[in-house]
């Protein structure tokens, strides 16, 4: 529920600090790769039966119907806005820039709530998609770690991810678990799966609620080595 919705409620207090010490609380937290996700679904889904255009308006609304039952967290929030900036721009037939983006949907946050620049769950989605974007490119321009890109994506990701959002994490919690990087290089490779196989749980439980438990189970072993 957590990976696919957002939220460690269900946690006892070990298990959440398990994973807040090896860097992987924030995966279950829904986040920007969750929304891109959810938003690259809708788009396929609509592009099958409607125009182009229409298609990605309906995208837009998919994704803030999904922000919205994920309760309005600021990093959802932020990357819903980031996402349908993106595709706003795809509308109207401009260039997108990722990091215009991101200002836009950071100054649009503070403008309807000033107060989200001292909630860190806002400062830290904002830090790290800012290292992402700016970081992430340099990895990416190294030429031998070009052989080893399946394994080298990921590590270059939450490295970037990581730099970025570093001040945060030392200002608000005075530590720094190094050990995340590989921790983190070792399990996001399951989520897109979890992120899919919930998905289609969720989906089931609303329509065919007596087959729900089948792409629950399929995700039985991935949550497994993710825990483990």
């Amino acid at each position: 529920f957590g990976i696919v919705f957002g939220g460690s409620e269900g946690f006892n207090a070990q298990t959440r600090d398990a994973f807040r010490n090896t860097g992987v609380l924030h995966v279950v937290a829904a986040s920007g790769m969750n929304v891109t996700m959810v938003g690259a679904f809708f788009m396929g889904f609509f592009a099958l039966f409607l125009k182009r255009r229409t298609a990605l308006a309906l995208s837009i609304l998919g994704i803030f119907y999904y922000a919205l039952i994920s309760g309005l967290e600021p990093s959802i929030l932020r990357a819903s806005l980031m996402i349908s900036i993106t595709i706003l721009g795809s509308i109207l037939g401009r260039q997108n820039y990722a990091f215009l983006s991101l200002i836009m949907a950071a100054s649009l946050m503070v403008l309807f709530n000033p107060l989200v620049i001292f909630n860190v769950g806002f400062l830290l989605s904002f830090t790290s998609t800012l290292g992402i974007l700016l970081i992430k490119p340099i990895f990416d321009s190294l030429r031998f770690l070009s052989g080893f890109k399946a394994i080298t994506d990921d590590i270059g990701t939450s490295i970037s991810a990581q730099i970025g959002s570093l001040p945060v994490v030392l200002g608000t919690f005075s530590a720094y678990s190094f050990i995340s990087i590989f921790v983190n290089a070792l399990v996001l490779w399951t989520i897109p799966f979890l992120m899919i196989l919930g998905g289609i749980a969720a989906l089931c439980c609303i329509v065919l609620p007596f087959v729900s438990f089948i792409p629950l189970y399929i995700a039985l072993p991935f949550l497994w080595f993710f825990e483990k």
